[in-house]
């Protein structure tokens, strides 16, 4: 009775081993983590930035990897950093901070990247995208300011569109959305403190029909079928 007792907890214990195993290998196979290196203002990697108050390891790794850079860098907290290229500035070693998305992690610290190697070779399936995920209604031209008007996230895109910013948001989970400066995006849930302004006149980076802002000037929507 004994022997078969012990038998039962190794094939036990072996079920349990082999499935963290498994969910390691998935996990590793999506990133591997390269280490802490320092930043600083010309950007260490330089390529595209975003920010989010949900930020974690895998949301900057997926973002990366969907605009095809080879690494992702989380830094002070919220701010994801893309790249092919990285450690100019050699290594540090406060990549302390907690993710704001997942407090179990860490996603750099003060000019510090926690920086991972993107696998490539995965393919993420493209979003499926409906009319109404893109229902909005144009609320006119806000200036912006140093301390921003939308400040609940914040992303730049060489694709960028009112449509694309709209999305971005909304996943969000904010009220409003503004395009700026022909490539950036901005949320928040309230918007217009500056008053509002004349010159959204710059054409979006990804789509030349529609106009996505202008110099520190939001063309601001507000979100609808939330």
């Amino acid at each position: 009775m004994g022997s078969k007792l012990i038998v039962k907890n190794i094939i036990k214990v072996s079920f349990i081993f082999i499935f963290m195993f498994s969910f390691n290998i998935s996990a590793n196979n999506n990133s591997k983590y390269l280490g802490c290196f320092k930043d600083q203002n010309s950007r260490d990697l330089s390529a595209s930035f975003t920010s989010s108050g949900k930020m974690t390891t895998k949301l900057c790794v997926d973002t990366c990897r969907k605009k095809g850079y080879k690494f992702a860098g989380t830094q002070y907290a919220s701010q994801c950093f893309c790249g092919n290229s990285y450690g100019k500035s050699g290594k540090a070693n406060n990549c302390n901070m907690n993710c704001s998305g997942n407090k179990n992690q860490k996603c750099g610290g003060s000019w510090a990247n926690s920086v991972y190697k993107v696998n490539t070779s995965i393919k993420l399936k493209p979003p499926v995208y409906t009319n109404s995920i893109y229902n909005k209604k144009y609320l006119g031209c806000f200036k912006d300011q140093n301390n921003r008007d939308l400040k609940g996230a914040f992303t730049s895109s060489p694709n960028m569109s009112s449509n694309k910013c709209v999305n971005i948001c909304r996943k969000s989970g904010y009220k409003f959305a503004g395009t700026q400066y022909a490539s950036q995006c901005f949320c928040g849930n309230s918007y217009g403190k500056s008053g509002k302004a004349n010159n959204c006149n710059m054409n979006c980076s990804g789509n030349k029909n529609e106009k996505c802002g202008g110099s520190w000037a939001n063309s601001i929507y507000k979100i609808l079928n939330k």
